[in-house]
């Protein structure tokens, strides 16, 4: 083995100091593993979705998923985090570890390599005559259905399966679960699938639309927020507190129990922290109604 060339690079891929032994081929492949196009000595670099000039260190082309990164520039290279990531395929930044295929036709799954390890499922126990052994059984069999869960999570996830993909999944087990429950079609594995439910639910504590109260209690001290917001949470806690006479949705009067949104605002989730995915209102902000809608329709979420 023997050294043939050397290449150095600038940040966003921009070669200086190239040596290259005489009589060796020319070496298409270099900068981050990418083809490197020396046609009309244009210096560029060909990733797979896009064209990259390094002298200047932009794309050519819009960057496909611009849409989902609309705080970025479409033509960014590396969202120009150029020092501790890799540009992903023309696509966005990635860390600079490893890749594991997607079988959903979409982008590599950055996994650490960890889409080499294969999680296992535990086989339920089967149920006997006595009572104290059944509960010992059933106990046991819910906790396994929450392992089962995470191991397929993460094995579908390694494999390329979105956090929002796993959770419709979720949702749709559980409305059959429903289902069944209401036409009395319902079996053991079943009932055990719903205490492993009410055991995540105890066990986590977080859920996408908890701490809502707590949180419009931090803001009524936070200096940030505006004195009509503050006004409006420092009121509804005080009508919290003396249980006064609200008109409830069935037009009946009931003593008030939670602390209203200012008029015209939300208490929004921040952006890639959705409630859907099991973010509670820990960070959220107060934003306008209109304002809000937008960004949802933006991020392509309900």
């Amino acid at each position: 083995m023997c050294l043939v060339a050397v290449d150095n690079y600038y940040p966003f891929g921009l070669t200086f100091n190239q040596q290259t032994r005489e009589g060796t081929q020319d070496q298409r492949y270099g900068f981050q593993g990418q083809e490197h196009q020396k046609d009309l000595d244009l210096g560029w670099v060909q990733f797979k979705w896009r064209m990259h000039n390094p002298s200047i260190g932009r794309f050519f082309n819009v960057d496909p998923l611009a849409s989902d990164y609309v705080y970025n520039s479409p033509y960014a290279f590396s969202e120009n985090h150029v020092t501790g990531h890799v540009e992903l395929e023309g696509l966005e930044k990635a860390l600079p570890w490893y890749f594991g295929p997607n079988k959903y036709g979409k982008k590599p799954v950055l996994t650490l390599g960890l889409h080499n390890v294969k999680v296992p499922v535990v086989a339920r126990r089967d149920y006997g005559d006595s009572k104290i052994r059944n509960g010992i059984v059933f106990l046991g069999n819910s906790v396994f259905s929450i392992y089962n869960a995470a191991a397929t999570s993460f094995n579908e996830g390694m494999v390329g399966m979105e956090g929002a993909e796993a959770i419709g999944e979720s949702a749709k087990g559980v409305e059959q679960l429903l289902e069944k429950a209401t036409t009395g079609d319902i079996s053991v594995e079943d009932v055990e699938s719903a205490a492993a439910l009410i055991l995540i639910r105890k066990v986590k504590g977080v859920k996408g639309r908890s701490g809502k109260q707590s949180r419009l209690k931090e803001l009524a001290n936070d200096s940030k927020l505006g004195k009509a917001d503050k006004g409006w949470i420092k009121q509804e806690m005080n009508s919290v507190k003396r249980k006064s006479k609200r008109v409830g949705r069935n037009g009946t009067l009931k003593p008030q129990k939670n602390i209203r949104n200012p008029p015209g605002r939300d208490l929004a989730h921040p952006y890639k922290q959705r409630a859907k995915d099991g973010y509670s209102y820990k960070n959220a902000n107060l934003k306008n109604t209109a304002d809000h809608i937008i960004e949802h329709k933006i991020h392509g979420y309900k």
